[in-house]
């Protein structure tokens, strides 16, 4: 069985409501912040004849560092001859702290919250219609299915553990009772089936929880297969969670303004986090770097007027930042420049100079020897 996401390991634990997996056992709420993970989910995927009808849908996926929250919503998802419709979420978290409480209403995780990383799929207001089976007839439908997969670091260790709930079930017209075997669901739902006169074979897992290699887990709250591979397979409700690590994360993604906390910012707002110093540049942003120290920034990328204070211009806006020395040629900013001083530029209105450097020798000798050639056309004309 292969993951959305990557390869699945053995599967732990299927058919079981309520069925959990923890890969340590369940300890205090106190727990450690976590230094990397990730968590995604996605709501629903259709393959047909063995082939990706639908991609996970809608899918969201977040990692640490830099961590933080993913959301999407979609309403129905068709795929003839399948369609599933309700409203379809999916949320995927990864925090430093442990400070994420279950979404789960009816069931519980075995590993107790809160959590550092978490990927639940919500749908509300399923259901999946098969053409086959009659026009308008629900294969499966249900008020609510959700699925979690979540993470924890306690005592320097990592803890994972995934879940799913599914209320108000009905399949084929016929309510199921939260406990119900999964037999009955692969009865009732093939008597819908032999009833429109398909002769398929359907398969019905729930609550299949998945080691993921590489250390992780994931959850499918409803896996229905048609015939196999060979007709249809719809997942519904799938999280999961990896790689976690304990420890505290890089400086540059913890969210605390460390060793320069005069400046008042960290992380992606600290220029000590990004490789050229600044921090107005999200591509040169380093989440995984250690050390949130301003580095010695250049003079035309630091904000601030340097060799021509009176100018009261810095860095794009000072001509002596452009290589032509033309403040208003974007072309010509140079962010690496370390001498703000003007070069000095030609004002407007005076005619450019070419040629090669004037001697300053001949040019003061020139107006030298003009001003005395001047002098004495004056005194001949005084009668001097």
């Amino acid at each position: 069985m292969t993951s959305q996401f990557g390869p699945f390991g053995r599967v732990l634990a299927a058919g079981a409501l309520t069925a959990t997996m923890a890969v340590l056992a369940a300890a205090p709420a106190s727990a450690d912040p976590v230094a990397s993970g990730s968590a995604s989910a996605f709501a629903v995927s259709i393959a047909l004849g063995g082939e990706e009808a639908v991609p996970p849908t809608p899918l969201a996926e977040i990692a640490l560092p830099p961590g933080g929250e993913a959301s999407e919503t979609v309403i129905d998802v068709p795929a003839e001859p399948i369609a599933v419709n309700g409203t379809l979420n999916a949320d995927a978290v990864a925090h430093s702290p442990s400070d994420l409480d279950s979404a789960l209403t009816v069931v519980e995780q075995e590993v107790e919250g809160p959590y550092n990383t978490q990927g639940v799929a919500l749908i509300e207001g399923l259901d999946v219609l098969l053409d086959a089976a009659g026009d308008g007839v629900s294969l499966v439908s249900a008020a609510a299915v959700r699925a979690e997969a979540v993470a924890v670091c306690r005592d320097g260790g990592v803890q994972y553990s995934a879940n799913s709930e599914i209320v108000d079930l009905d399949v084929g017209g016929n309510d199921i009772p939260l406990n119900a075997p999964v037999t009955d669901l692969v009865d009732a739902i093939s008597g819908v089936l032999e009833d429109s006169g398909l002769s398929a074979v359907v398969d019905v897992n729930r609550n299949v929880v998945t080691e993921l290699e590489g250390g992780g887990v994931a959850v499918d709250a409803l896996v229905v297969s048609i015939a196999g591979d060979a007709v249809a397979t719809v997942t519904i409700g799938h999280a999961e969670v990896r790689g976690a690590a304990c420890g505290n994360p890089p400086q540059c993604s913890d969210t605390v303004d460390n060793v320069d906390a005069e400046d008042t910012v960290a992380d992606a707002e600290d220029p000590g986090c990004h490789t050229d110093g600044n921090a107005g540049n999200a591509d040169s942003y380093d989440p995984n770097d250690d050390d949130e120290t301003d580095g010695a920034r250049p003079q035309c990328s630091d904000t601030v007027d340097n060799a021509d204070g009176e100018d009261t211009l810095a860095d794009s806006a000072d001509p002596g930042c452009h290589t032509d020395g033309n403040a208003g040629n974007a072309a010509s900013y140079d962010p690496n420049d370390n001498d703000e001083t003007d070069i000095g530029v030609a004002s407007a209105g005076a005619l450019p100079r070419t040629g090669g450097a004037l001697d300053v020798g001949l040019l003061a000798g020139s107006g030298l020897t003009a001003g005395a050639m001047a002098l004495r056309m004056l005194r001949r004309r005084l009668g001097l």
